[in-house]
């Protein structure tokens, strides 16, 4: 995608809080939404609201085939979304596909729209902290297109921070990440970016959610969860609520508002006797939308087990299944980032992490994109509802559909208490 296609999307933006929303205006008809239901009507292609399918996507491909796994679609479309800012040609056009859109033009158009909804849903109780920024090695920021800066701070609102590909600039980076994350990721970079690295490309999230409906300590109790590999113990917690509620063909679902109602979680409970891999396969805005359209208000007996859950994902291999094929090779084409450097992507990958408890939830993901110098070479090949058995969460924005965080629960760890970094 030519950057010279978006000069319209100056108009749609608007700039950001330390806290990670400021003020932007709403893309206007983009989507119809019965906030009753949250069942979102996506007439138009490429909305948000079909980002569901792209987030169930990239979690089969990326998670484990077993075990509890976490992941935050959002932080990675955030973060390739900026990246694929400075895409041309074909490149542009196979990272929009691998996203779910048709191009880098629809997702942008709609980019801002998204950003307010989000905002709109944070409060007192409710904090939803993002940050996009970019890592060029010093010798390399002088050669970043300003047309592309241009857009990525007005658009994405990035910052530059330019660093040595060394052991100082793997410090400051994840001083940046534990920061934004509040500790929850004290360290996303293990060791110091190769030397062949020209850009980082960073995205964080950082959520904190108060429960509509807390759960009273007291009534949390220690029980059985029939995990796949075994029977373990668990705490659940206990609350008998009217709570929106559905049963169909071979699942039951329940929805736990947030405070405020602007953010849920679905939790996702296959019959008893269901397979739960092939349960999970079939996961599908299709099947949300069927669950959204039979939820009814009902005195829900809800027992959901504590969980803590952490995950780091390579998105590397799983992305270049879904489509996004020249981005990784030496046919990779950012002229729209550098017209003096030739970059590729080398790596995409994710570290996040959840805590569910009586009170709120609190989840944090960082995202990076590694960019390097492209080779010049080809590539090488490369009602009763109780959650006791293993389910699937979906943290998601109602309005939109928007997916923040999801995961799989296949035998909950209880939190320990404490921050991440003490933990």
């Amino acid at each position: 995608m030519k950057l010279a296609r978006c000069l319209f999307l100056l108009g749609l933006s608007g700039s950001v809080a330390v806290s990670g929303f400021g003020a932007t205006e709403a893309s206007p008809g983009r989507a119809k939404v019965d906030c009753g239901k949250a069942v979102c009507d996506c007439s138009i292609e490429g909305t948000w609201c079909g980002q569901a399918d792209w987030a169930f996507s990239l979690f089969r491909e990326a998670a484990p085939a077993k075990g509890n796994a976490v992941l935050s679609p959002f932080s990675v479309a955030s973060a390739l979304g900026l990246t694929g800012l400075g895409a041309n040609g074909e490149t542009g056009e196979e990272m929009a596909k691998a996203l779910g859109f048709p191009d880098f033009v629809e997702l942008l158009t709609v980019w801002p729209g998204v950003f307010q909804s989000l905002a709109d849903a944070t409060n007192e109780s409710v904090r939803l902290e993002m940050t996009n920024s970019l890592w060029p090695k010093r010798e390399v920021a002088g050669h970043l297109n300003r047309r592309f800066l241009h857009y990525a701070k007005n658009v994405f609102h990035a910052e530059v921070q330019p660093i040595s590909m060394d052991a100082s600039g793997q410090e400051a980076v994840n001083a940046f990440v534990a920061a934004t994350t509040k500790g929850r990721i004290p360290q996303l970079l293990s060791e110091p970016p190769d030397a062949a690295t020209q850009l980082l490309i960073l995205n964080t999230v950082w959520l904190k959610a108060k429960w509509a409906h807390p759960f009273k300590p007291s009534q949390t109790e220690k029980g059985i969860f029939h995990a796949t590999d075994g029977d373990a113990e668990a705490s659940f917690l206990h609350l008998a609520k009217t709570f929106a509620y559905a049963k169909t063909e071979g699942v039951e679902a329940v929805c736990l508002p947030y405070a405020g109602g602007g953010l849920e979680m679905l939790v996702l409970l296959p019959e008893k006797g269901v397979d739960f891999a092939s349960f999970e396969k079939e996961l599908s805005l299709k099947k949300l939308r069927a669950l959204q359209a039979a939820f009814k208000d009902e005195v829900v007996d809800l027992a959901l087990p504590k969980f803590e859950l952490e995950s780091t994902a390579d998105l590397t291999n799983p992305l270049q299944a879904m489509g996004m094929k020249k981005a990784f090779s030496w046919q990779a084409d950012f002229s729209g980032i550098s017209r003096d450097i030739p970059l590729s992507i080398s790596q995409v990958f994710q570290k996040a992490n959840i805590t569910v408890d009586e009170e709120e939830t609190e989840a944090a993901a960082a995202t990076a994109v590694v960019m390097e110098r492209s080779s010049m070479l080809p590539p090488r090949p490369t009602v009763s509802f109780r959650a006791d058995r293993p389910f699937f969460f979906v943290i998601r924005h109602r309005k939109t559909n928007l997916v923040l965080f999801l995961g799989r629960v296949e035998k909950p760890i209880a939190p320990t208490g404490g921050t991440a970094v003490e933990r």
